[in-house]
């Protein structure tokens, strides 16, 4: 069934509903008014009757209910037994010749009583078809075989009313005016009518209501045929009475002229309707090829979805579903099936199999009683669509990723920004960042999802160390299976973890700083694409990292050069020199730190104010301008009375003549001026002096300025650089950022630690990061910017420097300590055994007094004892001398050198002068060292018979 055809049929019958009870309302005002035309319209004398009316009326509403909704059965029912009732009781009048007094029994009528039996009363007709109406209301509010019954009622409504109707057209009056049996007037027969053609319009899945939805060449021909047949039988029939009334032609010459004429257009319309099947079945012809060439599955089911038909590429959709008839796929195609049959629409799915995605569409064909099924293969689509999803999210996670780290302000909003962007782009449960703290352990920094106690569990386990370059990341993923220990695992393991990635950090030169983590509660598979969004994201972490260490540093430079100038304070001041009396404002006794009654206002009292250092070139500028040589315009110096100094600038004009004459002026404390423009001396000499590249250029990206560390780091002189456009520092590749800084430039914006690629006079690559801020001029418009370029290329290996120096140094003082410890031992246990074993040998021997033999065996053992407790001493001392912690460096020095001399007969003197405190430890162990080992280089290579070993030291140096 076609929702869209039964949306038409539906609408059909509300209107022709709506207009009967507009009609029947109308015949209905027409008796009450009264009004004779709004009963009779055909003017012929037989009027629809009040009672008539009302059933009608009665009738369309049940019809318009039903059709409006179909949840108001008993309204329906209600109106419909009203009308039927009107009619069967009517019908039973003329039937059984008796009066039930209905006719009148709302309005009496003795006048209009043409073609009636009895006034008031409605003919055969309208009774019968009112009672066959109010049936087939009442059984349209029941099931489907109740429905069909009401359209075959409908149908035979209209049977009987085309009989009026016909008269009415030919002028046939015995068909419609007969009293007892064919009485009815024209606007009942015409309400009639369409209300007949409602009932079937009602019902459009039965009788002719179906017939013209049909969509086979049947339905095609019997829409194509229907209202040809109708015209055209009314029209010869209209024709030949015309015609006969006119004189044209007897009975005789009518009919054949008729059979004629109905022959050769009956002819026509067979030869239509069999070249219309003919097209409708080739194109049913093409249509059931359609199937079978279609690339996707095509599958036609009952009701039930058993297969009806295949196509050859639905075989394996065919066997799979015969291979698992009660399977999960079998169960949602039955289900779908019996969805779209019943409620006769179109049904959407997606089916699963052979490692496949399609879309299946089912489409009821509920006249041909089956289901079609349409499956096209989504596969690609799906696995696209995925794709970009992916992509997309990878995308919008490292656009986050980099907006917030850009815009951190502290290194742990870098590290929080880091963990969503690893959770939500590699869709893991957990997530850390661990970094190598001073000591060399790799410790977390952030985390989230980890319990307190596995953090402390797996601190400093790491695949990488301090110092290691180029790390690749490296996964696990099952930990069940994988190779690591035993307690390792149990901990891995205890925290609810299934599967981990190890992802290092490294720097922009490639050394390991530290690594992310990213947990999985279950096994976990790590793909390619993961493996380098891992790889961008820890990029994009490092690179964070490291900025923000550059940042604070930076932060702090820039925090000492940073100039800030305030407009001094003004003082205007009024000189009456003849009277010399100075007037001021209150603010210049702020100025010159001193109350108002403490200054008398005289030049002397002035004068004594000013600087002494300044005050002869104070009185000579004054008096030049009283003279007239030069303006007074100067800036001197105030010695405030607490002893502050501060810096005022003064200029004024000479008016007035002889007793009036006057110096007027203003002064501005410029201190903070005069201290800018020191502290601009000394930036200027810190640009000059910098080893950082300070630069300006113009709106245009001219180069204005090139100072000393612009030519250390990119090759070029100040002569060779200023002029050219600062294109010529950045490769190919680069040179497009100027545009954005330019554009970013001339909206006000400062740039900051922008990390990029520039390129020396040579053609070196640097790694640079760029400071840019906006030059204004005086008006404050923008008129180029200033550039701090930082070359970290020099950076980065002193930190890696750093490092190992820490490192040996850490090693070094290891080493000590372990000798400490060998020697403790040695002294403490072994040498303590040997003493034990002398003694032994020494009770042995006073047992074995009277055999010499044995006696000379212990002497030689005792001997040998005695030898290796003298060089297990000598061994204990050259590891760790005791004396080194607990005397210092020349107490340690000296009697080492005395020991070496005794055991190894060479003569060794040790020279020192005393000096008060001692040097730090690791100092005093290197120098140890040294000496040790150059003594005993002398003791293999040298044939030296005397060694003077010298240790002299100061506040600033030791020499050895």
């Amino acid at each position: 069934m076609s929702s869209e055809n039964s949306r038409s049929t539906r609408i059909l019958g509300v209107a022709l509903a709506g207009a009967v009870f507009v009609a029947s309302a109308v015949s209905l005002s027409g008796w009450l008014v009264p009004f004779y035309r709004f009963i009779d319209w055909d003017g012929d004398g037989i009027v629809i009757k009040f009672n008539t009316a009302l059933a009608i009326m009665s009738a369309s509403a049940a019809l318009l209910v039903s059709l409006v909704s179909s949840r108001l059965a008993l309204p329906v029912r209600v109106l419909a037994i009203v009308a039927g009732t009107i009619g069967l009781a009517t019908l039973s009048e003329h039937i059984f010749a008796v009066d039930l007094r209905i006719d009148n029994l709302f309005i009496y009528d003795q006048w209009h009583q043409f073609a009636t039996v009895s006034p008031g009363r409605m003919g055969p007709p309208a009774s019968s078809m009112l009672t066959l109406i109010g049936t087939s209301l009442i059984l349209l509010t029941f099931g489907r075989q109740a429905r069909r019954l009401a359209s075959v009622l409908g149908m035979i409504v209209l049977g009987i009313v085309s009989l009026s109707l016909t008269g009415y057209i030919y002028g046939a009056n015995q068909l419609y005016s007969i009293p007892q049996f064919t009485g009815i007037a024209l606007q009942t027969s015409l309400m009639l009518a369409a209300l007949g053609i409602g009932i079937i319009a009602a019902v459009p899945e039965a009788s002719i209501a179906r017939a013209l939805r049909r969509k086979d060449s049947g339905g095609s021909m019997f829409r194509r045929l229907l209202l040809p047949i109708l015209l055209i039988a009314v029209v010869l029939g209209w024709m030949r009475v015309v015609g006969q009334d006119a004189g044209l032609y007897d009975t005789a010459f009518g009919t054949a002229a008729r059979t004629v004429a109905e022959m050769i257009l009956m002819i026509g319309l067979l030869w239509w309707a069999a070249a219309s099947t003919s097209r409708a079945e080739r194109e049913v012809r093409l249509l059931s090829r359609m199937p079978e060439e279609n690339p996707s599955p095509v599958l036609r089911l009952t009701p039930d979805a058993d297969i009806l038909y295949a196509n050859s590429v639905a075989a394996g959709l065919v066997e799979y579903l015969g291979s698992k008839p009660d399977g999960e796929l079998a169960r949602d195609i039955r289900s779908a099936v019996a969805t779209a049959f019943s409620t006769g629409t179109r049904q959407e799915m997606e089916i699963e199999f052979e490692g496949r995605t399609y879309f299946a569409v089912l489409t009821p064909v509920t006249d041909l009683g089956h289901v079609n099924l349409y499956a096209s293969d989504i596969s690609e689509r799906i696995t696209a669509e995925s794709r970009a999803a992916s992509q997309a999210n990878e995308q919008a996670v490292l656009y986050r990723l980099t907006d917030q780290v850009h815009r951190a302000e502290s290194s742990d909003q870098v590290y929080q920004a880091a963990l969503d962007a690893i959770i939500d782009g590699l869709g893991c449960d957990r997530g850390s960042i661990l970094l190598f703290d001073d000591a060399g352990v790799m410790s977390f920094v952030a985390s989230r999802g980890l319990s307190q106690e596995y953090c402390e569990a797996v601190t400093g386990h790491s695949p990488w160390h301090p110092g290691d370059r180029n790390a690749s990341p490296i996964t696990i993923a099952d930990i069940r299976a994988a190779e690591i220990t035993e307690e390792l695992r149990a901990t891995i393991i205890a925290e609810g973890l299934g599967a981990l990635g190890f992802v290092p950090l490294n720097s922009s030169e490639g050394e390991v700083i530290g690594k992310f983590m990213v947990y999985y509660n279950s096994p976990h598979e790590f793909s390619e694409a993961e493996l380098d969004l891992a790889l961008t994201v820890s990029r994009q972490i490092a690179f964070g990292i490291e900025r923000r260490s550059v940042e604070e540093e930076l932060r702090d430079n820039e925090e000492r050069l940073r100039l800030v100038t305030q407009t001094g304070k003004v003082g205007i001041w009024d000189w009456h020199i003849p009277a010399d009396r100075i007037t001021w404002t209150d603010s210049l006794y702020a100025m010159h730190g001193i109350a108002v009654e403490n200054f008398d206002g005289t030049m002397r009292a002035f004068a004594d104010l000013v600087h002494p250092d300044d005050r002869d070139r104070v009185q000579a500028a004054i008096y030049a301008a009283l003279n007239g040589e030069r303006p007074y315009d100067i800036e001197f110096r105030v010695l405030k009375p607490d002893g502050s100094i501060v810096w005022l600038y003064t200029n004024a004009i000479i008016a007035g003549e002889n007793g009036s004459r006057r110096m007027i002026g203003a002064t501005v404390d410029v201190t903070e001026g005069k201290e800018a423009q020191l502290s601009s001396d000394r930036l200027a000499a810190i640009v000059h002096s910098s080893q950082d590249a300070v630069l300006s250029k113009d709106l245009n990206g001219i180069i204005q300025s090139w100072n000393k560390g612009a030519e250390l780091i990119f090759g070029y002189t100040a002569e060779e650089a200023i002029g050219q456009s600062i294109t010529m520092l950045m490769p190919e590749e680069r040179k497009l950022e100027e545009v954005e800084i330019l554009r970013r430039i001339r909206n006000g914006e400062r740039i900051e630690h922008y990390e990029t690629i520039r390129v020396t006079k040579d053609g070196t690559p640097l790694d640079i990061s760029l400071t840019i801020s906006p030059l204004r001029n005086a008006d404050g418009e923008i008129i180029g910017a200033s550039k701090i370029a930082r070359d970290m290329t020099h950076r980065r290996r002193a930190e890696a420097a750093i490092r190992t120096r820490e490192t040996l140094q850490r090693i070094v003082e290891a080493q000590e300590a372990e000798r400490n410890r060998i020697a403790r031992d040695l002294h403490d246990h072994l040498g303590q055994q040997l003493t034990g074993l002398r003694l032994k040998l020494e009770s042995i021997k006073a047992l074995a007094a009277e055999n010499p033999a044995v006696v000379d065996g212990i002497n030689q053992a005792s001997h040998q004892a005695q030898q290796m407790d003298t060089d297990m001493s000598l061994l204990a001392w050259e590891l760790r001398p005791v004396s080194l912690d607990s005397h210092g460096l020349t107490e340690a020095l000296g009697s080492f050198v005395r020991e070496w001399s005794q055991s190894h007969g060479i003569t060794a003197e040790f020279h020192s002068v005393p000096q008060n405190g001692r040097l730090a430890p690791h100092v005093e162990t290197n120098l140890y060292r040294i000496a040790q080992e150059a003594l005993n280089n002398v003791l293999k290579h040298s044939a030296a018979k005397e060694v003077s070993v010298t240790l002299n030291q100061n506040s600033r140096e030791a020499v050895l």
